[in-house]
């Protein structure tokens, strides 16, 4: 019987061991997934690009295509340089036109995923390059977008 016992003990023992040395590694390990993820957001800001000159176009509340739903959007644009915000006062019912005329075309489905949206905003900054005689609309930003 002491034999059985002794044998207990230890196997007792070496499983607490053994469970003390995985807890440390996984403990190990999920610090250093943390420690690694400050480290990659770090270098992420770095690469950020500065914004360039914006001119805020406004808002729209159009009907989409079907007639059945509508957009609401906020449009900013970012531009290669200061003579092109000048540019784009003096055509503003253009570029309002060109904005509305794109957005009355789409259907909810065309919009509804990020790659639609990032289509339309590739769409927007296409047509409105065209209105500016030098320089170029270097990003579109929607900073309200709401379809209903």
């Amino acid at each position: 019987m002491s034999d059985e016992g002794q044998n207990f003990k230890l196997m007792l023992v070496a499983m607490v061991v053994l469970s003390l040395i995985i807890a440390a590694g996984t403990s190990y390990f999920m610090l250093q997934q943390v420690g690694g993820s400050k480290n990659q957001t770090a270098k992420e800001k770095k690469s950020i690009t500065k914004l360039g000159p914006t001119y805020k176009v406004g808002d729209f509340v159009v009907n989409l295509a079907n007639g059945q739903r509508y957009i609401r959007l906020n449009l900013v644009l970012e531009v290669s340089n200061e003579d092109i915000i000048e540019e784009l006062k003096k055509r503003n019912p253009q570029v309002r036109d060109a904005v509305i005329s794109i957005l009355r075309n789409k259907q909810q489905n065309d919009i509804k995923t990020k790659a639609g949206t990032r289509d339309l905003r590739e769409e927007i900054r296409r047509e409105l390059d065209k209105l500016v005689s030098e320089g170029n609309i270097s990003n579109v930003f929607f900073t309200e977008f709401v379809v209903q």
